[in-house]
């Protein structure tokens, strides 16, 4: 986090034109980004939202519709009553607003949230390791709703050690390799596959239009 905000201070030293930033604490780069606004930097957030710091633009897929759409397959499910959500760190909006799209579609189709685990950092281990120390988290569900397919990875070698990999639904998003190989093979329901050419593209594009002036 530190490294972010010494990069952007550097950025703004160079006076550059624009500042495209990923935020890994969007909360924690809010003096910097108010600094570079001060020195008349424009400031674009890049997939995941910078809060309450004034930037001028914000590019993203619709976050709320990946979660809906996690919901959506395991609503088809008949047999999927309760879903155990493992999802990104709070600190990610980006998780936030995945989560409110994932609820709202359960509450629509009446499928219980038996829990929540926030793995920090997005580190896929802490998923594994919350199931393995709480086994019988595994017994109350239908389905698990996991944040990315980096934590579906984990969650269904602990299903496979199990012997519960295909009987428990498994969501996940980014459309890795492994995930598609996984849907395939019938561990996992689904991804949401999201084109990040097309996003960075655009970015790129609208980075060029501010520093030009063009709305």
């Amino acid at each position: 986090m530190d490294t972010q905000i010494e990069q952007i201070s550097y950025f703004i030293e160079k006076k550059v034109s624009a500042i495209v930033i990923v935020a890994i604490d969007a909360k924690k780069l809010t003096g910097v980004i108010t600094e570079a606004k001060a020195a008349g930097i424009p400031v674009i957030a890049y997939d995941r939202m910078l809060t309450n710091s004034g930037a001028d633009l914000y590019v993203s897929f619709d976050n709320e519709m990946v979660g809906e759409l996690m919901a959506e397959s395991l609503s088809e499910k008949n047999n999927v009553k309760k879903v155990l959500m493992l999802s990104g760190p709070l600190e990610d909006p980006n998780v936030t607003q995945v989560n409110d799209g994932f609820t709202k579609v359960c509450k629509e189709k009446n499928l219980k949230v038996t829990d929540t685990f926030y793995a920090p950092n997005w580190t896929p281990e802490t998923a594994a390791d919350y199931l393995r120390e709480n086994p019988e988290k595994l017994d109350e569900a239908d389905a698990i709703m996991c944040g990315n397919d980096n934590i579906a990875t984990r969650v269904v070698r602990v299903l496979s050690e199990r012997k519960k990999a295909g009987s428990i639904q498994v969501t996940g998003q980014d459309a890795d390799l492994e995930a598609c190989q996984r849907i395939v093979q019938g561990t996992q329901l689904m991804t949401v596959y999201k084109p990040v050419e097309k996003e960075a593209k655009a970015a790129a594009e609208a980075a060029i239009a501010i520093i030009n002036g063009k709305e």
